[in-house]
């Protein structure tokens, strides 16, 4: 391991990454917040009266302003809206995890790793037809209940698939996104800890001895649950996939609010689902 005085950074280093990780988040939520309001809106990102005790301490006081932030903690004060968003964050990621294990794949071999030993890792190449099936899941496969009369006049429940309330996305897009923040710096914090287990192999770039940078960068090589591999699967599927989706999710908001959708809106999508999503993920073999 080099030492931290000799070692290559990028992205500004130490400092770099510590500001990355914490303004890219706060700057993610202002300007989903913005967005909503329709301006630059200051007043909100810490109330100035919140539901703290006149006599609590100072840290007290400005958890109790985070938590009453409409901005930096959108929802908090919403539980049951809160515990929808994690399910369907949670959910979200075990259903892409589900699609690369059940899904045919080609199996694709890596590069021999550096220890010398000349081993080259399996990984499943099915992101394409992942994305496909996902749309078909979301168009026509999405289950829910419904109540119908038989011919007694007698109310019953029914399970039945249609297409799955898109615009649900769009109206709790800030919480999707506060709560999406959380989870994953939770996950990365696993990886890291994970990365200090004996035998593995350490990322180059990611193995300076500064616990910051290395935490930005990724240390451990190939971050793996046996044959399910962290890093390959987490940089295309749930996220490029999910970006997909929720561009369909504003334009099935803009369709309920004015009745058509406007071209703007149609060539986002399709740049970003033929020119770059489905590029990228029928490439990731590459």
């Amino acid at each position: 391991m080099k030492t931290s005085s000799n070692f290559d950074y990028e992205f500004g280093g130490p400092i770099g990454a510590l500001g990355t990780m914490i303004f890219l988040p706060l700057v993610t939520l202002l300007l989903t917040y913005w967005a909503s309001v329709g301006s630059l809106e200051f007043n909100h990102i810490l109330p100035a009266e919140t539901s703290c005790s006149p006599d609590a301490g100072f840290v007290s006081m400005y958890i109790s302003k985070l938590k009453d932030s409409s901005v930096l903690c959108p929802s908090c004060a919403e539980s049951p809206v809160l515990i929808s968003c994690a399910c369907v964050i949670i959910g979200w990621f075990l259903f892409q995890v589900l699609l690369e294990r059940i899904l045919p794949c080609e199996i694709v071999l890596g590069a021999p790793l550096p220890d010398g030993s000349g081993k080259r890792l399996p990984y499943r190449i099915n992101g394409h037809l992942a994305f496909w099936v996902t749309l078909l899941v979301l168009d026509i496969g999405w289950p829910k209940w419904t109540e119908i009369s038989d011919e007694s006049g007698n109310i019953k429940q029914i399970l039945v698939f249609g297409r799955a309330p898109m615009t649900w996305l769009y109206d709790n897009y800030s919480t999707l996104a506060f709560v999406t923040i959380i989870l994953t710096t939770m996950l990365s914090a696993y990886l890291y800890m994970k990365s200090f287990g004996k035998g593995l192999l350490l990322a180059v770039g990611g193995n300076s001895g500064n616990h910051v940078y290395d935490f930005f960068m990724g240390r451990e090589l190939n971050p793996r649950w046996g044959g399910f591999d962290w890093k390959e699967f987490c940089e295309l599927r749930p996220g490029l996939i999910g970006w997909m989706i929720l561009n369909l999710a504003m334009m099935s908001k803009q369709y309920e609010r004015l009745g058509y959708v406007t071209g703007s809106m149609i060539l986002i999508n399709i740049f970003k689902a033929c020119m770059y999503g489905t590029h990228c993920i029928k490439s990731e073999q590459f």
